[in-house]
């Protein structure tokens, strides 16, 4: 009886292996990686997505590119905002348009020239007095 349960043991094992070899030549195979691609939905979707990253990636870069050029030296906005807290610290700077009321600082801003939106932050704890426009 032995000899015939071990025969049937290595039978079973023998089997299940060449299955389990089997389904992982299926699943990991190069082929059933691409089939996906072969459906419609999933095809069309990827098409969309590559040339949606083709578009858009690209005109993103040459914006900051070109945001950095325009921004070196005393060209800096961040220079020139450090630059005139300084002088105003140092009162060197003065208002040149009194008034506590921010949307006439924004038409003030805007008759000046200005061609981009204005925001004039409002504090409780601190008084709003004018604005100074450089020369």
């Amino acid at each position: 009886m032995q000899p015939l349960l071990l025969l049937f043991r290595k039978k079973i094992k023998k089997n299940l292996t060449d299955e389990i070899k089997e389904y992982n030549k299926k699943s990991f195979s190069l082929n059933n990686i691409f089939s996906v691609f072969l459906k419609p939905q999933v095809s069309l979707t990827f098409i969309i997505l590559i040339i949606t990253i083709y578009l858009i990636v690209p005109n993103r870069s040459n914006n900051y590119k070109e945001l950095i050029k325009s921004q070196v030296g005393n060209s800096n906005m961040f220079v020139q905002a450090e630059q005139n807290f300084s002088k105003i610290l140092n009162g060197k700077l003065k208002v040149q348009f009194a008034s506590n009321n921010s949307d006439i600082l924004k038409k003030f801003f805007f008759d000046k020239g200005v061609s981009y939106q204005t925001t004039i932050p409002v504090f409780n704890d601190l008084e709003l007095l004018g604005v100074s426009y450089p020369k």
